[in-house]
């Protein structure tokens, strides 16, 4: 109120003489959010404008930061009155603060709050589940969105409840279904997790089986004998593995240039069942075979599967391995009797 012109007059016995000054007050800054804007509740993919008022002697400058984290963009910082953000990720979800400052004192702060709402989203721990009679299983979930989703379980078409075999566990966004006493023939099948909220719902899929889970090779990928190798791997399975069923091919050559007649096209599949081991009642089973006839100096891939009594589990990865080159035979004799020969003419 008090800044504004002021003027001074002195009168004499001749003219009056004034003097005008221009008198500022420096203000240090304040700033508000615009009123109504403390706190945003948007939709994931829609449009915010974030502002603020400041005030102040000379006009400070406003810039916005947030909290624990890069504004979206992944700028530090960004200056004006507003802060827009043209398609809101739930990751944009946070505490956003505008400052402002004018060199008057120190740099006065607002807070305004955003908050996602977004559907539902599931994420399962393992794509499927391996069991077999008598054993428990344990079905998680990681269900999020905003508003916090209602979480339910499905057996194929049918919905769960609690029961002395059922049991739901859920710790923040982790949901558990526990199944207890598994019964072949009742309790294997197609679960679903399935969450919902008021934006919408979103299921994932799991199986609960009892074949065996995929093998994996153990096998050193180089052999040290030029026609032979020794495969090696190992499968979990809770029921005894009764056959597998390799397969394995010649590909492209392992050492020298590519020809008309080495081309790099891939070889016909050969086909070999092995009998398991119907004895073993552990979890892990391990098989080794050997492979016989191979080409020297030459590079193969295979893959196996293993079969129980519930069926043929999926394929193994693709195994590459090579066989090595034939060490000449050393003639030690032949240099003996060149040496005796020159031997004998030196004498």
């Amino acid at each position: 109120e008090d800044a504004g012109q002021y003027t001074c007059y002195v009168s004499t016995n001749g003219p009056t003489v004034s003097v005008t000054h221009n008198l500022q007050i420096l203000v240090p800054p304040s700033i508000l959010p615009e009123p109504g804007g403390e706190r945003y509740v948007m939709k994931k993919g829609s449009r915010v404008d974030l502002r603020c008022s400041a005030t102040g002697n000379p006009a400070p400058d406003i810039k916005w930061t947030r909290k624990d984290g890069r504004l979206p963009g992944g700028m530090t910082e960004s200056y004006g009155p507003s802060l827009s953000i043209f398609t809101i990720n739930k990751g944009d979800a946070g505490v956003y603060l505008c400052s402002a400052s004018n060199g008057i004192g120190a740099p006065a702060h607002a807070e305004i709050n955003l908050e996602v709402l977004y559907p539902p989203e599931v994420v399962l721990e393992t794509g499927d589940l391996h069991s077999v009679d008598r054993k428990e299983a344990r079905i998680s979930c990681i269900a999020r969105g905003n508003p916090t989703p209602r979480v339910h379980w499905y057996k194929e078409s049918s919905l769960l409840f609690e029961s002395s075999s059922v049991t739901f566990l859920s710790t923040k966004d982790r949901h558990t279904l526990l199944l207890r006493e598994i019964e072949v023939g009742r309790n294997l099948g197609n679960y679903s997790c399935v969450a919902e909220n008021d934006l919408g719902t979103f299921k994932k899929h799991i199986e609960v089986h009892g074949r065996p889970s995929s093998p994996v090779f153990q096998s050193d990928p180089s052999s040290d004998s030029h026609q032979d190798y020794i495969l090696s791997w190992t499968v979990k399975s809770y029921s005894p593995i009764e056959e597998h069923r390799l397969l394995y091919r010649k590909i492209k050559p392992y050492h020298g240039a590519v020809d008309s007649n080495h081309l790099l096209s891939e070889g016909d599949w050969t086909n070999v069942i092995i009998s398991g081991d119907a004895n073993n009642p552990g979890v892990s089973h391990n098989s080794r075979y050997k492979l016989t006839g191979l080409e020297e100096e030459s590079e193969y891939e295979c893959l196996v599967q293993a079969r129980n009594r519930f069926g043929w589990s999926e394929p193994s990865r693709l195994f590459t391995f090579f066989t090595s080159k034939p060490v000449p035979a050393a003639h030690d004799l032949q240099w003996r009797q060149i040496l005796n020969q020159g031997s004998r003419l030196d004498q």
